[in-house]
């Protein structure tokens, strides 16, 4: 038998896993990777359902955005205060790959250092932040950089992005996976998703039912972080869409999945796409950035 055709302990062990817990549906990577797109879609619709009972319909209201600024000065780090600070021992995910892990449950901020850019278009390979370190944030592992934030944890939310490419593929991850997180996903949908009438349309159609039927923390827990992050739409400090390459195993394929983010109110809010991503699927990074 060639070494090719072994599993490592690692991997085999993670179908079994989900088979015990009665995810059956995540055992098959494809099944898996389509799930995440959907659960977006649910979580947020349930949370919002949920929200609109106790507040104002901010339906539609879409905040202007500030003028945009030629560079991003650092952020002062702010960690919140109710969480512990400091790294635990660290341990690596399903694919061999580190994992650090704060002593806040929330995640621990870096110190930031800004970074000057050129001008960046759209579809052009962005640099990577600067100093990426993966840490263990309730069932998902997300970024945090020293150059793009996030730079402030306040009440439970990774806030403080820098007004660049690289702050927008950060804060659109963080918000993206947080807000499947039961946890936190009011916060994340009170505060940093953006409501617009395609989110409305989107909950019309909704079914409540839908918002029972998945195990938000069983999809999160085995979901993958990115390999790598394109940037396919900019307007200068204003918008961003933005891709993101799931690993089906450690050299691909990729799942492709898509947010958007837009600057409001000093910092960078999800937007929920209108449209698909042309490609669902690659086989290769090349063209994209690497964290």
């Amino acid at each position: 038998m060639s070494g090719d055709s072994k599993k490592t302990p690692r991997e085999s062990e993670r179908p079994n896993v989900l088979l015990r817990t009665g995810q059956w549906w995540l055992a098959s990577p494809a099944t898996l990777w389509a799930s995440v797109g959907f659960l977006l879609v649910i979580v947020i619709a349930g949370a919002i359902l949920i929200a609109r009972g106790g507040g104002e319909d901010r339906a539609g209201s879409v905040p202007s955005a500030a003028a945009p600024t030629p560079s991003s000065p650092a952020i002062e780090p702010e960690q919140d205060q109710s969480g512990a600070s400091g790294f635990g021992p660290p341990s690596a995910d399903w694919l061999g790959r580190p994992v650090t892990k704060p002593n806040n449950p929330a995640g621990q901020v870096l110190p930031q250092t800004a970074v000057s850019r050129g001008p960046f278009t759209a579809g052009e390979l962005v640099p990577a932040p600067v100093g990426v370190m993966w840490q263990q944030v309730g069932p998902s592992v997300l970024p945090f950089s020293t150059s793009d934030g996030p730079a402030r944890i306040v009440d439970g939310l990774a806030t403080g992005y820098a007004r660049t490419p690289q702050g927008a593929a950060l804060a659109a991850l963080q918000a993206l996976v947080r807000v499947a997180n039961p946890d936190a996903y009011q916060q994340v949908v009170d505060r940093q998703i953006l409501h617009t009438p395609e989110l409305e349309q989107m909950l019309a159609h909704s079914r409540p039912e839908q918002t029972k039927s998945s195990d938000p923390t069983a999809i999160l827990k085995f979901t993958p972080r990115p390999a790598a992050f394109r940037v396919t739409g900019w307007i200068e400090g204003e918008f961003a869409a933005i891709q993101y390459a799931l690993p089906h195993s450690e050299n691909g394929p990729y799942t492709i999945l898509a947010a958007e983010a837009v600057w409001v109110d000093g910092d960078w809010k999800l937007r929920l796409p209108e449209t698909k991503p042309r490609e669902t699927q690659t086989t290769t990074l090349a063209g994209w950035t690497l964290w």
